[in-house]
């Protein structure tokens, strides 16, 4: 059993009920995608009023692992946590009120829960909620509440708030934001974020309100397209402007990336009850506009 990788010791107090080593177990067996054994700990230390193993079977409720895809479960196990109160249960009973998993579509209840959270300190509760003041989702659109709910999530190292906050930052043309913008986009660069890491390389390449580094701006590029980006891709192939080795493959891979997100979004849309109140338009055309973005870098790479 792969139990007994686990310290006997800590087995033990589990077994005898204890919650702590029982949510212990409970992580332990998830790491190792265990999920039906860890849904069990889990389940018997929420039992005792674990807010963190409630927060986490609610966890394994909502994504279907080691039990029956189940979002109402996962409502009620994040309420039972953030009763204790748990910040990130709070914003996670938000984002289904925002997705309507579970409950009915609600961006205003949404902004409710994702205010108790933030108020808390909770990161991921600040960038869901700077991006309903950034599009005015149940709440009146506030650009000024938008930036700082997103500067609060930025500072906490939230590496999509860095993005989204340097985003919004950029369609500034005052030096400071810009300058701003830039710091926070290396920070999600640097986590990792292939959003942030493409956005940067193409600044980079193109010395886009920055000074022109080829070389940085192509190695930001192949980071980014490594982890499936396919714009990243197609940007290195563009700038690559030749039928080289290099340059097949990079197209190779932006065509194939390309197609899978395509393929992933609509396999999505055949699990959800795909319905034009459950999918926005943003989010269909989000599923197709790599395919556009290939088209015109083809044209830029073959244009006389």
């Amino acid at each position: 059993m792969p139990i007994k990788l686990a310290p006997p010791a800590i087995i033990q107090l589990a077994e005898s009920g204890d919650p702590l080593a029982q949510e212990w177990l409970g992580d332990h067996l998830r790491n190792r995608e265990l999920h039906e054994q860890a849904v069990r700990w889990y389940a018997q230390a929420a039992a005792q009023g674990s807010a963190s193993a409630s927060y986490n079977l609610g966890w394994m409720y909502y994504h279907g692992r080691g039990v029956e895809q189940d979002f109402a479960t996962a409502l009620r196990l994040w309420h039972q946590a953030g009763l204790q109160p748990m910040p990130r249960a709070l914003g996670s009973i938000g984002l289904l009120h925002e997705r309507g998993e579970g409950v009915p579509q609600d961006y205003a209840e949404a902004a409710r829960w994702y205010l108790l959270a933030a108020e808390q300190g909770d990161a991921p509760a600040n960038w869901f909620l700077g991006r309903l003041y950034a599009r005015g989702l149940g709440v009146p659109r506030d650009d000024e509440r938008s930036l700082r709910h997103l500067r609060r999530a930025a500072e906490l190292a939230h590496r999509s708030a860095q993005y989204s906050l340097a985003v919004a930052l950029l369609e500034h043309d005052d030096a400071a934001l810009v300058d701003e913008a830039l710091h926070w986009l290396r920070q999600a660069a640097d986590a990792s974020h292939a959003d942030a890491q493409f956005l940067l390389g193409r600044m980079l390449a193109d010395g886009d309100r920055m000074p022109a580094d080829a070389a940085l701006g192509a190695r930001l590029l192949q980071q980014a397209a490594a982890q499936g980006h396919a714009q990243a891709a197609a940007e290195l192939a563009r700038h690559t402007r030749s039928a080289t080795e290099q340059g097949a493959r990079l197209w190779a891979q932006a065509i194939t990336q390309c197609h899978l997100g395509t393929l992933r979004q609509l396999a999505a849309m055949a699990d959800a009850d795909w319905t034009p109140a459950r999918w926005s338009q943003e989010q269909v055309a989000a599923a197709f506009d790599c395919v556009e973005q290939l088209r015109e870098a083809l044209e830029a790479v073959y244009r006389p």
